[in-house]
């Protein structure tokens, strides 16, 4: 079996960055929400201002004046902010002031945008956290001369089962608002549509899965195509983005079966991180080399270019381990050792106080230092790798090499490292002193045997105990 092999950490460091990238996309959509929220907020206050100004003049002036006085900073409102312009109106000194205002200062079309918000405004007063803004006017933070368009017939049904929904939420009863959404769905509302999604990307009261979320917010956009959030989400996670997320949660989780399902439905969407993640299942996991190399080759043809990288570490493993079958180590005049080739060419001048055989490319090599063994590892060509701390230093298999720190050999205990001397798995495992010992320490299809607490078991490339 070939013995060249990709490490899991050049995989995270490759596909799950994506994955890293696709959540703050989705948190900075979320973060608008937000936005909005404050916008209404603040068109409250706004509101509240110009009232108190109004009611100040008057009491100062002639209604008239204080009139002329209001109604720039009023029509500035009606044109940026309408939801600042209505609370004003909801506050100004008396029903008479308020039909004035709008009979003399608005057109019919925002005279209608301004009935259409008191309806909604009443109807759903007694609802128990304050309906859903209405889609019908103008969102928080523009006005009529914003960018939004008219569309005063839109249906507002389902806003009593949104509501409802909400107040579930808020006291995080998710099961109850899920029912309550998805009723405000069945009726058209884009918001409980949109807060299906939102469940299903928090996972609060489900199974986590943007793949569902994106149904739910492509039908949110379809209800409501003008809404600029359900776009921006929809086009985040589509384009096979939403599978290749739920596949890199099911990657990291161990379950591999699952992730390769949401890849391979990714990858035919176009997706050419999904597509190299496959290659890395079947290379790394499933030790199928030669598909994961086809694999591979598939993405690297249509220019991913860390399948091309994949391709490269491959192919210099495999050349890495042609070479080091062949090295063998010889006694220098000097009583250190180094490593020659079949020639008799030296390779690695003789300077260590003890050598252990090339594995993949790898070899063990000890200094001596003020009578302490040091170990560490050299390529095939005898550039030192690691640095010199380790009190004992095992074969590579499969990528990763048990090595034990300096120290008392009772406290100091075996850990696994990769090529580039990064410790993968902690140092958990004291030495195994059992009969087996040749298959101890050395991973063969994706296993390794340790000891710990005088247990013997298996374990693998994660450090997680298997069978």
């Amino acid at each position: 079996m070939k013995q060249a092999t990709i490490t899991l950490c050049f995989l995270l460091a490759g596909i799950f960055a994506q994955t890293q990238q696709a959540l703050q996309n989705y948190q900075a959509a979320i973060k608008t929400l937000e936005t909005q929220a404050e916008s209404k907020a603040k068109s409250d206050e706004r509101g509240k201002a110009l009232a108190k100004f109004f009611d100040s003049r008057i009491a100062e002036v002639s209604k008239e004046k204080a009139v002329l006085e209001t109604v720039p900073y009023f029509r500035q409102l009606m044109d940026y902010d309408f939801l600042a312009a209505y609370k004003f109106l909801m506050r100004v000194n008396n029903q008479d002031d308020m039909t004035m205002f709008m009979n003399k200062y608005l057109s019919k079309d925002e005279q209608t945008l301004v009935k259409a918000m008191a309806r909604h405004t009443t109807l759903y007063a007694n609802t128990m956290n304050g309906p859903a803004y209405p889609s019908n006017v103008p969102p928080p933070g523009k006005g009529v001369k914003g960018n939004w368009q008219n569309s005063v017939n839109v249906t507002v049904s389902g806003l009593d089962e949104f509501n409802k929904g909400y107040s579930a939420y808020k006291a995080q009863k998710y099961a109850e608002a899920m029912h309550w959404f998805i009723k405000s769905a069945e009726k058209g509302n884009a918001n409980g549509m949109e807060s299906v999604g939102l469940l299903y990307l928090e996972g609060s009261g489900v199974e986590k899965s943007f793949t569902t979320a994106l149904s739910w917010y492509q039908k949110a956009l379809q209800a409501n195509p003008k809404d600029q959030v359900y776009k921006d989400m929809v086009n985040q996670m589509s384009n096979g983005n939403a599978e290749f997320i739920d596949g890199s949660a099911f990657f990291r989780a161990g379950n591999y079966e699952k992730a390769k399902v949401f890849f391979l439905t990714a990858e035919q969407k176009g997706h050419l991180a999904s597509s190299f993640s496959l290659g890395a299942i079947y290379y790394e996991i499933e030790k199928d080399y030669a598909k994961g190399k086809l694999q591979f080759q598939k993405a690297a043809d249509k220019g991913y270019k860390e399948a091309k990288e994949a391709l490269r570490i491959i192919e210099e493993d495999e050349k890495a381990e042609k070479v080091s079958k062949n090295l063998t180590s010889f006694k220098g005049t000097n009583g250190k050792y180094g490593f020659k080739d079949p020639k008799g060419e030296e390779i690695v001048s003789p300077k260590y106080h003890k050598v252990k055989d090339f594995s993949e490319g790898m070899a063990a090599v000890c200094i001596m230092e003020d009578g302490t063994e040091k170990w560490g590892y050299i390529n095939e060509s005898g550039k030192e790798i690691t640095a010199f701390i380790y009190g004992d230093a095992l074969p590579f298999s499969e990528g990763l090499a048990a090595a034990r720190p300096l120290g008392k050999t009772w406290d100091a205990f075996y850990g696994f490292i990769d090529k580039t001397g990064k410790l993968v798995i902690p140092h958990l495992y004291p030495f195994v002193f059992d009969t087996n010992m040749s298959d101890g320490w050395m991973f063969m299809n994706g296993k390794a045997k340790v000891y710990k607490d005088k247990r013997i078991f298996y374990i693998d490339k994660t450090g997680k105990e298997v069978k």
